[in-house]
């Protein structure tokens, strides 16, 4: 008991040597472990971070490719509706161009249908006439040959009226004022016989007339 009393502390360096480094050995590995696992959190991190951005960047590429290539297809439809809008202009153009033209085809040809008419009307009075003419020579050449009804039936086609338009308009052949004497003392005489009379509106009407 009084041994263990008296007994004196033992001093530091008393300690073994292995018990004394052991502590600090362990505190030592346990700040590399920690500092390694912090590392390999950052690490971990770090990659998770540059893995995220990467699959952002494809996703930002993705979108941009896509909106690239709509507004490649919207510039590709403005130039279309441009293109298309051009050639509807050019053919509303055209279309008013070909209107105009066949308002002036159809004006000419109104124009040349009334100029065909007029011309037609000249004719056929012209033949008209030529008509009663011929008719008129006719009967005086019956009178001639002492034919005065056959002369008179002939003349009886026509009225005086016509008789004068053929006779003003005799160009050719027997002058109109020696014809037109022919044609009043051919008319006269005829009426003085009874083959002809002639009408208040100028028509002549023939009568048979029986030989005694």
């Amino acid at each position: 008991m009084t041994d263990l009393i008296h007994e004196k502390p033992k001093k530091p360096e008393d300690t073994p040597a292995s018990a004394q480094d052991e502590q600090p050995m362990d505190e030592q590995t346990g700040q590399k472990r920690v500092y390694g696992y912090i590392f390999i959190l950052f690490v971990v991190a770090f990659a998770l971070l540059v893995w995220s951005f990467l699959m952002n960047q494809r996703g930002t590429d993705q979108v941009l490719s896509e909106l690239r290539g709509n507004a490649d297809a919207l510039q590709a439809t403005l130039t279309r509706n441009v293109e298309l809008e051009r050639q509807a202009d050019e053919l509303e153009e055209r279309l008013d161009a070909l209107t105009e033209e066949k308002e002036a085809l159809k004006e000419a040809l109104v124009e040349n249908e009334a100029k065909q008419q007029e011309e037609i009307d000249r004719l056929t009075e012209e033949a008209g006439r030529y008509c009663v003419h011929r008719d008129l020579c006719h009967a005086l050449l019956l009178m001639n040959d002492g034919e005065d009804e056959a002369a008179a039936q002939l003349l009886s086609s026509y009225g005086t009226a016509d008789y004068e338009d053929a006779i003003a308009a005799n160009d050719g052949g027997e002058a109109p004022v020696q014809l037109r004497a022919r044609y009043e003392a051919m008319l006269e005489q005829l009426v003085m016989e009874g083959y002809l009379t002639v009408a208040e509106d100028g028509s002549l009407k023939y009568w048979h007339v029986d030989a005694p």
